[in-house]
Order: C-alpha cells, then structure tokens, then sequence
C-alpha cells in the first residue's frame, strides 16, 4: 500500500513539474514576442522618420538647385533670376562672375522690400510709379524677365516718394465735436471742479443732449441743410457741446495735423483715412483720471468728420517697411 502511494505522488509530482515547465516556457514565449513587437515597431519608425528626412533632404536640395531664393515659401527660379540679372546689367561694359552675383543678390532684397511695403499698406500711387520709371532708364523690356526686374525695381525707387507722401498728410477738412466730458474730465491741480463734476445722473444727461444734437446736425449737413461754418459757429454758440472747443477746420499745408486736432481718437481715425469722405456720428473716449491706465477712460465727446481730401499716415513709414522685412521668411541660395 505504501509503495504505490510513493509510485502515485511520484506520477503527480512528475505531472506537475511538467506543468510548471509548461508554463514557464509559455510566459518566456510571450516576453520574447512582446519584446519581438517592441523592436518591430521601433524599426519600423525608426525606418519611416529616416525616409521622411531622406525625402526632406532630397526635396530641399532640388528646391535650393533649382531656385535662387525663396520669400514666404514663394520660389524664384534661377533660370529667371538669371534672365533678370542680365537684362540689369545690359550695357554694361565688362560683366563679371561677381557682378552677377552682386545683382542677384540685389534683385533678392528688391523683392524682400517690395513685399514687405505691401504688407504694411506703403504702396506707391501710379504718379509715383510713372515717374520712377523714367527715373531708372532701363533698356526696353521684351520678355517677362525683363518685365518682372523693370517692375520690381521701379516700385522700389517709387518707394522712397511713398515714404514722404505716408508721413506727411494732405488733409483737408471740418471736424464736428459734441462734447459732453465737462463732469467727466478731472481739473487741473489748482482749478474746481465744475458743479457736477463726477454725477453720473447728470453726465448720462449730457451724453443724450450731445448724441441727440450730433444725429440732427449730421442729417442736416448731409442733407446739405447747413453750411460747414455755419455748423462750427452752432457748435461753439452752445456751450452745452463745446467744452474745449475742439471742432475746427483743419489744413495740413498750415502745419501739423497733430497739432490741430485735441483728442487722439479723432487724430487717429483721421491719420488712417484715404480719399475724401464724410464719416459716421463716432463716440470718442478721454481720459477720467490724471494718471494713465487701461481703465482711465470713458466716452466723452460724439463727433464726424468731413474730409475734401486724406491720406493715410504712417509714423516712420520707412523704418516700418524695414521692420517687416526682417520678419519675412526668406532664404537666399545663389544663382
């Protein structure tokens, strides 16, 4: 009975052992395929980042042999740089290597200046154009290449008659001011305030009078019910809307512009305007504390404006081309 109780654990324990090593082997087989896929997948990104850089690689070189630069992902060819090179350097005596490298390099930056102006709106007028044109006494212009370095290269001497024409306003015209900051404005150190001042019932008062006489005079001047001078002499004779006396008739051939009108939302909304026009009733903001501060101001004046004549302006219109430029994304390769 007890030898084959020890030949019957003996079997089990034979059995059990083999089920152990079976187990064993299988947890091994997985880690090994885990690991097989683990390595699998890494060569097979390892191989798709190494494609994606060869094809990079091989488009960036066709693209750098094939053009002379590039401008906002704008290519250039250098089949028609080149063609623009010669037809700058037609007539000239002797045409080296480096000549040719010196003008491409310049078309290169003619291009770079002409986007960037009109990036930031500086575009020179056809007048200036014409005349800059004239100015650069090319050879005639017969194939596109040609056309496209006379162009190019016209606008960029035009640019420096924009320049002047930016920063320095021909406007003309009337400026309509219902003011009702009296409350709203605080005194000088040493001044009262006006009975008033700070009332908010009393200001939303004034601000209804002053937008109610703005709509009833801006219909009538539309209408051409009232004379221009005739509407500055109502305004002033009312002193309900004319706190500061701010509407006036400006000229810029009597000086600054800046220095003839008060508030800087009417000088703003002048300095951008192009052509003449009449404008809407607006509200403009001053300022209700002494110290500057993004929360300092409120709605103080209505106001519209006439114009007989406007141009843009531009503080520093040539150092803002500039500044553009240097933002472009632009590569130079050479021809």
């Amino acid at each position: 009975m007890c030898l084959c109780s020890a030949i019957l654990d003996l079997k089990m324990s034979k059995k059990n052992n083999s089920t152990l090593s079976s187990d064993v082997v299988e947890q091994n087989s997985l880690k090994i395929s885990r690991k097989f896929k683990g390595l699998l997948f890494f060569g097979l990104a390892l191989l798709i980042v190494i494609i994606v850089l060869i094809v990079h690689s091989v488009h960036s070189n066709t693209v750098k042999n094939q053009n002379a630069f590039q401008i906002n992902h704008k290519n250039y060819p250098k089949d028609l740089v080149a063609d623009m090179v010669t037809y700058s350097l037609e007539g000239q005596a002797k045409v080296t290597q480096a000549d040719k490298s010196r003008a491409a390099r310049n078309i290169y930056n003619l291009y770079k200046t002409e986007i960037a102006a009109q990036q930031v709106g500086v575009v020179p007028n056809s007048g200036e154009m014409q005349a800059a044109e004239q100015q650069i006494d090319l050879p005639r212009a017969t194939t596109s290449a040609d056309k496209d370095y006379a162009q190019v290269a016209a606008f960029n001497v035009a640019l420096n008659q924009a320049y002047s024409r930016y920063s320095s306003a021909d406007d003309q015209g009337y400026i309509f001011v219902f003011d009702f900051s009296q409350k709203i404005i605080p005194p000088a150190v040493q001044e009262k305030p006006v009975a008033g001042y700070g009332n908010q019932q009393l200001i939303n008062q004034d601000k209804q009078y002053a937008d109610q006489q703005a709509q009833q005079y801006y219909a009538q001047f539309k209408n051409h019910q009232i004379s221009a001078t005739d509407l500055l002499s109502a305004i002033a004779a009312n002193p309900r809307i004319s706190f500061g006396s701010v509407s006036t008739y400006i000229d810029a051939s009597k000086g600054s512009i800046r220095s003839q009108i008060l508030y800087s939302d009417i000088y703003n909304y002048v300095a951008a305007q192009k052509g003449p026009l009449l404008s809407s009733v607006r509200v403009g903001k001053v300022a209700t504390k002494q110290e500057p501060g993004p929360n300092n101001y409120a709605d103080g004046y209505y106001y519209f404006v006439q114009l007989s004549k406007a141009s843009p302006l531009i503080d520093n219109p040539e150092g803002t081309v500039g500044t553009q430029t240097n933002k472009l994304q632009a590569v130079y390769y050479g021809i």
